[in-house]
């Protein structure tokens, strides 16, 4: 959320030490997403592994090809697709993934928009496989089994995106993997943004209430949740585990930045 048009400009000087603040704040342990995209790809490249298996029994009648039909061997067996090719797939595929962000936590985009983005990876992957078999002029590989390859990995990706995405729901819902979040400002905006929180679980967010800056004054929109000042945030921080905290109101750029001071020293996003 931008916060510039509620806070003046700041001179050169004062604007770079604050956003160095918030770098190095933003640079957080990431470990559980890391562990998250890392489980994410691995499932991805076992899909494309069992796809290949598949398309081979399609086209050969069997996992592998026969022996008139292999394009190499490795360890004994004979494979169906060179694998420099199946690698540059899986290595496309993966960066694509990647790139659009289907990696790692729960997307606040709707599902089908994940899905749109899984199946555009997927044939982008194709494209550049069958451009690179075009460019070396390898004839030898059955075009059919590209087919195959490409079509069945689509359907497992998207199976798996599915899957991802509704046990991450379940996950939300009992209250797992959830960030806990403050919003700095009980005004419209703050009442705005915490009924967007409370109405989408699938955000993964779990709003504990608000913080009033000094400027701040009390509002009827606050309603029964709790409201503390933010020179209380250390505390509050440590009582209800909090991991972010959403600026909604117009605040000095002294507030803002003794803020994010404080976030930092409490590893809180701010």
């Amino acid at each position: 959320m931008a916060t510039s048009e509620f806070v003046p400009k700041p001179a050169k000087s004062e604007r770079a030490f604050s956003l160095g603040l918030h770098e190095s704040l933003t640079r957080r342990s990431t470990t559980p997403a890391a562990v998250t995209a890392a489980m994410m790809m691995a499932t991805d490249v076992t899909a494309v592994l069992i796809s290949l298996c598949l398309a081979s029994v399609f086209r050969f009648a069997g996992p592998t090809a026969p022996s008139g039909s292999a394009i190499s061997r490795w360890a004994g067996i004979a494979l169906p697709l060179h694998p420099g090719y199946l690698f540059f797939f899986i290595a496309v595929l993966l960066v694509v993934n990647h790139r659009y962000r289907l990696y790692g936590p729960l997307q606040t985009h709707s599902f089908w928009h994940e899905l749109r983005r899984t199946i555009e990876a997927c044939f982008a992957a194709g494209l550049l496989l069958c451009g690179s078999l075009y460019v070396t002029h390898n004839t030898s590989i059955s075009r059919a089994l590209i087919g195959y390859l490409l079509c069945l990995t689509t359907f497992f990706l998207c199976t798996l995106r599915m899957s991802w995405r509704h046990s991450r729901h379940r996950r939300y819902e009992l209250g797992l993997d959830t960030r806990n979040v403050l919003i700095l400002g009980a005004t419209p905006l703050g009442k705005a943004i915490r009924k967007k929180i409370l109405r989408n679980s699938h955000l993964g967010r779990s709003f504990k209430g608000f913080l009033q800056s000094a400027q701040g004054s009390l509002a009827e929109e606050a309603g029964d949740f709790p409201i503390g000042e933010m020179a209380q945030l250390p505390l509050l921080a440590r009582q209800h585990f909090i991991d972010e905290v959403i600026i909604a109101e117009r605040c000095s750029t002294d507030s803002i930045v003794e803020l994010i001071e404080m976030a930092r020293d409490l590893d809180v996003e701010v």
